[in-house]
């Protein structure tokens, strides 16, 4: 044996420089680099200077869990300085024990996202600071332990979504921290009792840019209203007519991008949207009814829209073409314009499908629009729109393009 060793004229890889090691270890994956580091103290060395920064980012997921808490600390002690994003997706699985590994090595993380976490034994996070420099969180499906202190850790948030992962009780907490809040997201029917105890959310934060609320309720309208400065609104309604908030909001804020789902516009809506003086792009969803039903159709060629809209799009209204042609006219800034997912009455369908006439109708409207500007629209009743073998884009030219499916349609909502 020592015969051997001392005729052997290679290098072994402690022995290669940087440049030899960084061409072999490009190949492995962050497990595979983590065992490297632990070989020597010249591996160890290099993989600090050259390897573990890349690792900005950490999922972690079923294949580093079933490992176990001594393989998962020595992760995060090699990547743990250089973690900037954590992505946990723990649905299904027993995994409280890598939160000391977290704190005890991460000191930089900035965006936290958490799927199916299930808090079964409760952790004292009250003295964890690796969450300090945190500034968004994501909360989705998460059930926490009733008496836990997971949410007290966070004071420096600027984007939070909770889904359904928290109560009234939770908000107050995240709220009253984070009076920086830019963005917020929530499910209200888990925080229902947050109300009760008279919680004004919307003054706790009010920096409050981009607001996300599902299944809105109409009795938290009246907060909803003491938004100042909002710039971004999704609402999930469980009302379908809102236009007293509608109009509430239009006075008081500045709103560029607005998403309606499950609401329902009348002849009193366009009064209040003509408001929206500052609104590029605008979604609404209609209210699931009859589709040849009287309250399905909600349009009529008057309706006005914001003046300095960008983008409109409509799913489950009724759409007739003089509504499409008279939007156009009304709009002279409209770049984009999707009525796909509406529905025709059967008399206009032959005017959708004519394209000709649809081309020289839209060109009507466009008179007037500056020189240089681009039209995109989405119609429905399009003949063969579900024939894939058909080209998507109709039309293009003249400072219109027509298209019978959103494929290839970049709408930004």
């Amino acid at each position: 044996m020592e015969q051997q060793l001392e005729k052997r004229t290679g290098l072994i890889l402690p022995e290669l420089n940087d440049h030899c090691l960084l061409e072999i270890t490009k190949y492995l994956d962050l497990f595979d680099v983590v065992n490297l580091a632990y070989t020597c103290r010249r591996l160890k060395k290099f993989a600090d200077l050259f390897l573990f920064k890349k690792y900005t980012t950490l999922k972690i997921d079923k294949n580093l869990i079933k490992r176990g808490f001594a393989w998962i600390d020595k992760v995060f002690a090699c990547v743990g300085p250089h973690l900037v994003t954590l992505d946990c997706d723990l649905e299904g699985m027993r995994a409280d024990h890598f939160w000391p590994a977290i704190n005890a090595h991460c000191t930089n993380l900035n965006d936290i996202s958490i799927n199916g976490w299930r808090e079964r034994k409760q952790i004292d996070f009250r003295h964890f600071d690796c969450f300090d420099s945190v500034s968004s969180l994501s909360m989705l499906e998460c059930r926490l332990h009733q008496k836990s202190n997971f949410y007290w850790t966070f004071c420096n948030l600027s984007f939070l979504s909770l889904d359904n992962s928290a109560n009234g009780n939770d908000v107050k907490i995240l709220l009253s921290n984070n009076n920086n809040l830019y963005s917020l997201a929530f499910r209200t029917e888990k925080i229902g009792k947050a109300y009760e105890i008279e919680m004004r959310w919307l003054r706790m934060v009010p920096g409050l840019q981009e607001l996300r609320i599902e299944v809105c309720r109409q009795d938290e309208y009246g907060e909803l209203a003491n938004a100042v400065s909002l710039t971004t609104l999704e609402l999930w309604c469980e009302e379908t007519n809102i236009n007293e908030l509608l109009s509430l909001l239009a006075k008081k804020n500045k709103l560029e991008t607005m998403e309606l789902v499950s609401v329902k516009f009348d002849r009193y809506t366009g009064d209040i949207m003509k408001q929206f003086t500052t609104l590029e792009r605008l979604f609404v969803n209609a209210p699931e009814l009859d589709m040849y039903g009287e309250d399905r159709f909600i349009l009529t060629p008057l309706f006005t829209w914001p003046p300095n809209l960008k983008q409109l799009a409509l799913v489950g209204h009724v759409a007739l073409l003089e509504n499409l042609t008279a939007a156009v006219r009304q709009m002279k800034m409209l770049e984009k314009i999707d009525f796909n997912q509406c529905h025709c009455r059967q008399s206009d369908i032959p005017l959708y499908n004519d394209l000709k006439y649809l081309c020289q109708t839209l060109f009507e409207a466009m008179s007037g629009r500056k020189k240089g500007t681009v039209l995109e629209v989405v119609v429905p009743g399009i003949r063969n729109a579900d024939d894939k073998s058909s080209p998507n884009c109709l039309f293009d030219g003249n400072g219109l393009r027509l298209f019978k499916s959103r494929e290839n349609f970049d709408f930004l909502l």
